[in-house]
């Protein structure tokens, strides 16, 4: 009883020491904020995210970003020209840009050469190709090989000079080209310094390809192309290349596009494997053959290079190509599983509409007039030597229904080309006798409680 007492006591004791202890509360806000998250996206700004500050990578993302998660989460990175990169890339910037700081640039040394200029010729960096459709005709590069050969024969033959006004001039109409079609600069006679004739003949090789007019702007760029002592003859080499390319994307016939490009593949690989001036940008147009040529192919190259290389030059094109063309077949794969699904469930559809157990149109007539008991059928078998049915040479004939026996063996007769034995004789008698039984069933007053006997109004089970 002692002891009972005692941990009565002790168990008094801890709950009043209990009471006494101040009530914990709980850590936190005194109010609930949203906290808003991207599903398809990293959160803003982009730069955070293309250094390696990756946080939770959502599988809802898109495929560019999910690539920067993979290439850092495989212990690689990326240069800070990359990142920069690859911050217009998620963007949507194109690579290319629209030119326009170029176009900018070439005015300004335009306006050197002619300050005093009541109105500027419009220049367009894009071009229309029939409906609504436009591409960009005359690129930044375009600008700015202007713009320093401008400067170049400016400081050399002064601004003043009359040739370098013509070499202007010449230069003017070229651009008039970009949007719509202008003037091809007139050929040069000998009077014409040297320099300028040289130029001219690279201008009116622009003008041609930025007019379209593809197959003359690819016989003058092969023609300066072997005159060595001109300094376009290394770029002409070039835009045959580029002239084939442009001339195969805006051909609508597939035959001639894969020979083109094949023309423009072959061009540009020996450009690429001499390591010269116009490699990378010969790099560039053939991976843009792949890329329309060989996709498979193509995402299969880009695959190692994103995974695995740092430091390229083309980071920005590659990634975008790489998502283009997963697009692109993922596209085509879920077209073609709907289309399976489509055939499939049409032809389960088929599978499970009622077939027609009439092979044809007369069989049918036959069957509902042997139902109405308008005809009868009778099926023979001529019987061989040993006694047995000759089940090859099956006898089928259909009658009306008043035939009698006698007409019916002189039809199996005729047919069979003989006369009937006994036994056959006797069996063609039966036959008779049942389909006369059968008709007799057909038309009896009780056929109308068969199945199909029963109206609607009649229905009732069969049983």
């Amino acid at each position: 009883m002692i002891r009972r007492r005692s941990i009565l006591a002790l168990v008094l004791s801890v709950a009043v020491l209990g009471n006494w202890v101040q009530v914990a509360k709980a850590c936190g806000p005194s109010s609930i904020d949203p906290i808003f998250v991207f599903k398809t996206s990293p959160d803003l700004p982009f730069t955070e995210y293309t250094r390696g500050r990756i946080g939770i990578v959502r599988p809802s993302f898109g495929r560019k970003t999910l690539f920067i998660a993979y290439r850092y989460l495989n212990g690689r990175s990326f240069t800070s020209d990359e990142q920069q990169a690859l911050v217009e890339a998620l963007r949507g910037i194109a690579p290319e840009g629209d030119g326009g700081a170029a176009l900018k640039a070439w005015i300004a040394a335009r306006a050197e050469i002619v300050p005093k200029e009541d109105k500027l010729p419009a220049i367009y960096t894009e071009r229309q190709y029939g409906g609504y459709d436009f591409f960009p005709n005359c690129t930044a590069n375009a600008f700015e090989v202007a713009t320093a050969t401008l400067k170049d024969r400016a400081n050399m033959y002064g601004a003043e000079d009359v040739n370098v006004r013509a070499w202007l001039a010449a230069q003017d109409s070229v651009f008039q080209n970009c949007q719509g079609t202008g003037e091809v600069p007139p050929e040069l006679g000998p009077e014409s310094p040297a320099w300028l004739r040289k130029d001219r003949d690279y201008q009116i090789g622009a003008a041609l390809l930025y007019s379209l007019n593809f197959e003359a702007a690819r016989t003058r760029f092969e023609r300066i192309a072997r005159d060595e002592e001109s300094s376009w003859h290394e770029t002409a080499e070039y835009l045959i290349g580029r002239t084939l390319v442009r001339q195969a994307s805006l051909n609508a016939d597939e035959k001639l596009k894969h020979e083109l490009y094949n023309q423009a593949e072959n061009c540009l690989q020996i450009i690429e494997a001499r390591r010269g001036r116009f490699s990378l940008a010969a790099q560039k147009l053939l991976a843009l053959i792949k890329y329309r040529q060989h996709p498979v192919e193509r995402v299969r190259e880009l695959a190692g290079t994103l995974a695995n290389q740092s430091g390229d030059d083309n980071l920005k094109q590659d990634l975008i190509d790489y998502v283009w063309l997963l697009d692109k077949f993922e596209d085509r794969i879920l077209k073609e599983e709907a289309e399976k699904k489509k055939k499939a469930a049409a032809a389960e559809a088929r599978a499970e509409e009622p077939r027609d157990p009439f092979v044809n149109q007369q069989a049918r007539e036959r069957y509902e007039a042997v139902q109405k008991g308008d005809q009868i059928m009778i099926n023979f078998y001529p019987l061989q030597a040993d006694g047995q049915p000759d089940y090859g040479n099956f006898v089928g004939l259909w009658f009306k229904f008043d035939v009698t026996l006698v007409e019916v063996v002189q039809a199996v007769e005729a047919k069979v080309g003989r006369k009937l034995t006994p036994a056959e004789s006797q069996q063609l008698n039966e036959r008779y006798a049942s389909a006369m039984d059968s008709r007799r069933y057909q038309i009896s007053p009780n056929r109308q409680f068969d199945r199909e006997g029963m109206n609607d109004h009649e229905g009732c089970a069969y049983e």
